[in-house]
C-alpha cells in the first residue's frame, strides 16, 4: 500500500513538473515553430508558402530577398484564448509581429503564422 502510495507521489511530481517546463518554454517553442516555417518557406524557393505566412506586401518583399531570415521573437504572448500574438525580430529587422493558433498548448502544437510589418497589422 505504501509503495502505490509512493508511486502516485513521484507520477503527480513527474506531472507538475512537465506541465512546468511546458509553461516555462511556450515562447522558446513558438520561436521554434516560426523559424521552422521560415525556413521551410524560404527553402522552397516558392512565392506561394511564403505568400501563405506573410501577411501583408512589405513583410513579403523583405523576405522574397532573403536567402535565410533568423527568427527573435522579443515578447511574450500577447494574445488571449487561443490565439497568439507576439512581436518579434525577423533577419535584422525589427517591428515585426506574428499571429497564429495554438492547438494545443500542452505538447505545443501551432497553426500557421502570419507574419505582417507593425505598421500594416490589421486592426
Amino acid at each position: 500500500m505504501r509503495r502505490i502510495g509512493l508511486l502516485c507521489l513521484v507520477a503527480a511530481g513527474a506531472l507538475v513538473f512537465f506541465l512546468g517546463w511546458q509553461f516555462w518554454t511556450l515562447d522558446d517553442q513558438v520561436q521554434s515553430a516560426i523559424q521552422t516555417q521560415v525556413d521551410a518557406a524560404l527553402k522552397s524557393h516558392h512565392s506561394r508558402k511564403l505568400r501563405k505566412i506573410c501577411g501583408d506586401k512589405h513583410t513579403y518583399r523583405y523576405l522574397s530577398t532573403q536567402k535565410q531570415a533568423t527568427v527573435h521573437v522579443e515578447s511574450d504572448n500577447q494574445g488571449g484564448g487561443n490565439v497568439a500574438y507576439y512581436r518579434m525580430k525577423l533577419g535584422h529587422q525589427d517591428n515585426y509581429g506574428v499571429e497564429f493558433k495554438i492547438k494545443n498548448e500542452v505538447f505545443y502544437q501551432f497553426g500557421p503564422a502570419k507574419i505582417y510589418y507593425v505598421a500594416n497589422w490589421p486592426k
